[in-house]
């Protein structure tokens, strides 16, 4: 958090080549912004009448996900989807642990953010 403070100027700017336009806006996206899309995510997750919605759009996250590890993972074995095949229940692990674990990861960054915000004077 406070490298993107210090070089906020670097986010999604194509002066700085991929650093700036994929690193920076992946840092600012996932790492800033992610614990507090999980907080107001739970927050309406709680609320009865947004339930259906929200563990459909949950439901189509896991799908995305697995999505984009299945391309990835595809892209990886050069195309060649015999071996994709071999390797698809270590995919759905995966993205099994990526879900479970998300949730955690994003806990610990909003209490880092906190404390960072609370104790600024620290740093």
């Amino acid at each position: 958090m406070d490298c993107l403070i210090k070089h906020q100027n670097m986010i999604a700017n194509p002066r700085y080549g991929m650093v700036g336009l994929a690193t920076m806006s992946y840092q600012f996206v996932v790492e800033l912004l992610g614990p507090v899309f999980w907080v107001v995510y739970v927050c309406l997750l709680m609320w009865e009448k947004s339930f259906p919605f929200l563990s459909m759009a949950f439901a189509g996250y896991v799908v995305a996900q697995f999505g984009l590890t299945v391309i990835s993972a595809y892209i990886d074995v050069d195309k060649n989807i015999r071996r994709l095949l071999k390797r698809l229940p270590k995919l759905i692990l995966t993205t099994i642990e990526d879900m479970l674990l998300q949730i955690l990861i994003n806990l610990a960054r909003l209490i880092g953010m906190i404390t960072f915000y609370w104790r600024r004077l620290v740093w």
